[in-house]
């Protein structure tokens, strides 16, 4: 049976619901809508569509959105709802292929991840002596010339012909809604596009390998790339080769996000910075944070004004908030800010330098000033109030992963 088949499944559907749920990718209101089209069976006509050889998906909308916690702009093209319901269990169905992608990629992989990546980067000889490579390719997801992306495509989606068509016939077309008007854009992959994710892993997965075996420590997360090499000449020379095999793909490379750092200086990768064999988190993932807790605490404090709401109660909305972004609230999210940073991290100066930030901000919510007299709202009244340590927390989870460790040693 082939993946159009899956996708008419209803115990797929099924299948799939149970693991948003308990992953919590999805928010209550994003459930029940997916529990709604499920009993609506309304996935019938896509796949009905699908399997008539005729245009199932059309052309997509583009946007263009701000980046998450900054004022930068991206292009996201998207479907409607079912359309994307669809596409959504399509990338999970997708996985199927995911033992053919070279070792060297850990974007979207069922079992490697960044922290396997981390974990390969550590255990490298004289990681800290070694010179860096940091590269990163431009707008890569919109940027993939569609006629090598569906050479590339046919390589990996050799079994299933009907899926190859659908997919050929979704990205081949390069037109979509803008405005309410058909105009014609690069769109590569589409980034936003749920398939998307798949696409980035298989376009460069030549270039993984290619690499791999010329023996050189590589690790590509998506467009973001890492190479290490023993001297400046050598690594010289890997970036050449990383810019020749990117250009002959139709791509090019972000010089304002590409760099080479010499022994002992500190990288960033993934969110994270090697720093004199310390992995703390980059400054650009703390400013981020920074910025998503001050916009937080003027939004409330003018919400306060306005309502008349008590400092008491804008501080527990404030932590409440964080709460869900940051931590395991539930216990069973897969997908928490928390999960992605405490398994790598092995330092806590940059969650103490949030935590610090953090508390600035919930004191502002009282006067709406920043200044000493803020002190008066002491630590243990926001303790009171819902407010959890990054570091406390961080700490909390090493002890658990420990005593976890000594209990499977002892099984």
């Amino acid at each position: 049976m082939g993946l159009i088949d899956d996708l008419a499944r209803p115990a797929e559907w099924v299948r799939f619901r149970e693991d948003k749920n308990g992953s919590g990718q999805l928010s209550r209101a994003e459930l029940q809508e997916l529990d709604d089209f499920i009993a609506a069976a309304g996935y019938e006509p896509v796949v009905a569509a699908m399997r008539e050889g005729v245009a199932a998906f059309g052309y997509p909308k583009r946007m263009v959105v701000n980046k998450s916690g900054t004022r930068r702009k991206r292009v996201v093209f998207c479907y409607d709802a079912a359309q994307t319901w669809v596409l959504k269990l399509m990338a999970r169905l997708l996985y199927r292929y995911d033992g053919g992608l070279s070792s060297a990629c850990y974007s979207f992989r069922r079992d490697l991840s960044a922290k396997k990546a981390w974990d390969r980067i550590m255990a490298l000889p004289d990681v800290g002596g070694s010179w860096v490579l940091k590269a990163d390719i431009h707008d890569y997801f919109n940027s993939m010339p569609v006629d090598l992306l569906m050479r590339t495509l046919a390589d990996f989606v050799n079994d299933d012909p009907e899926l190859l068509a659908i997919l050929r016939d979704m990205h081949q077309d390069e037109r979509c809604w803008e405005g309410g008007e058909l105009v014609a854009a690069r769109r590569g992959a589409m980034a936003g596009v749920p398939t998307s994710a798949f696409m980035a892993n298989i376009f460069l997965d030549d270039m993984d390998r290619h690499f791999l075996d010329l023996g050189v420590p590589y690790f590509r997360y998506s467009d973001d790339i890492l190479i290490f090499a023993r001297s400046e000449g050598e690594l010289q020379r890997l970036r050449d080769e990383l810019e020749r095999i990117v250009g002959e793909h139709g791509l090019e490379m972000n010089p304002a996000k590409t760099a080479v750092f010499a022994p002992g200086e500190a990288w960033d990768f993934l969110g994270f910075r090697y720093v004199q064999g310390r992995i703390d988190l980059s400054r650009a993932t703390v400013q981020k944070m920074k910025d998503k807790i001050k916009r937080s605490a003027h939004s409330l404090y003018r919400w306060r004004m306005r309502k008349g709401v008590d400092f008491e109660r804008a501080a527990r909305v404030m932590t409440r908030t964080f709460e869900r972004k940051i931590f395991d609230v539930s216990g069973t999210r897969e997908f928490t800010w928390s999960r992605w940073f405490f398994p790598v991290l092995s330092c806590s100066d940059g969650l103490h330098e949030i935590d610090e930030y953090m508390l600035q901000n919930l004191r502002y919510l009282k006067s709406g000033r920043y200044y000493k007299g803020n002190y008066r709202v002491d630590y243990e009244q926001l303790k009171a109030l819902g407010y959890s340590s990054l570091v406390h927390e961080y700490y909390c989870y090493l002890e658990e992963c420990r005593e976890l460790a000594e209990f499977n040693s002892g099984v």
